[in-house]
């Protein structure tokens, strides 16, 4: 049997053939806290809710016994560290946009002077329309105005008016873009409060991703455009609301659930 947990962890993760990059990709847990687990170096995960949760999903990944790998870090006799303020909030992948994300970050890309000028100082003035064939021919010399083989009318041109961008999302005390997942623009407004320290990842429209550890008496606020997908590791410290209607959540005998979709299908 492995010396220690970690080397356990790493043992378990090679005999599935697996890299720590294809449990990112199946947990979405950052591959520097799974490799610092696998050297023990338990003391740089956030804390002791975050390390039984990820052993949870390790397990639950790799067929190995969940509540044997907590009995197995409680026999360590760990004193965790608290690395985590009261919110922390990680940004850890951002998935490939699609095609509405892409088109708006190209166009927020392209108008960053000119959107900069609009959005502070209105609207950029309008060209006039093009003068009319009559208008032209006052500007011309009579022989010119009057020849036989002169230029055919040219048609009127209406001036076109852009329409009016959506405002950009407001902006923090530092003055760097707000998160899209705190814009309260969005129609779905996804609350949750915390009754225990309660680990949770949140996916927010399938692009955007966070992952944080909520403290006892502590809420935090997301919204968005189409649908979250969350993951909690504290179901009974957890209360969730959509819109304002308190959502129940699955029962699981260990007290984790991942990629439950809100609202519901």
């Amino acid at each position: 049997m492995p010396d220690t947990l970690g080397k356990l962890l790493e043992n378990a993760r090679k005999a599935k053939g697996l890299s720590p990059e294809d449990i990112m990709a199946r947990t979405r847990i950052s591959v520097r806290f799974i490799k610092a687990a696998e050297s023990d170096r338990f003391e740089e995960l956030p804390g002791e809710v975050f390390i039984k949760g990820f052993l949870r999903s390790y397990a639950r990944e790799l067929d190995l016994d969940g509540d044997d790998l907590l009995d197995h870090y409680g026999r360590l006799g760990i004193t965790a560290q608290d690395n985590s303020p009261e919110l922390i909030s990680m940004p850890l992948k951002r998935t490939p946009m699609g095609p509405k994300v892409a088109l708006y970050a190209a166009t927020l890309a392209l108008a960053t002077v000119v959107g900069a000028v609009y959005y502070f100082f209105g609207a950029p003035p309008v060209a006039p329309p093009a003068p009319t064939f009559s208008e032209i021919g006052t500007l011309l010399p009579t022989d010119a105005a009057t020849a036989t083989d002169a230029t055919p009318p040219l048609p009127t041109v209406e001036p076109t008016v852009e329409p009016t961008p959506r405002p950009a999302p407001p902006s923090d005390d530092t003055g760097e873009a707000a998160d899209p997942a705190k814009d309260p623009t969005r129609p779905l407004k996804l609350v949750i409060d915390a009754t225990g320290d309660t680990w949770l990842k949140v996916t927010v429209d399938g692009e955007y991703e966070r992952e944080i550890i909520l403290r006892e008496g502590k809420s935090a606020v997301w919204y968005a455009e189409e649908r979250f997908s969350l993951s909690v590791g504290n179901l009974v410290g957890t209360k969730v609301r959509l819109n304002g209607e308190p959502v129940e959540l699955p029962k699981a005998s260990s007290n984790v659930i991942t990629n439950f979709a809100l609202p519901r299908p």
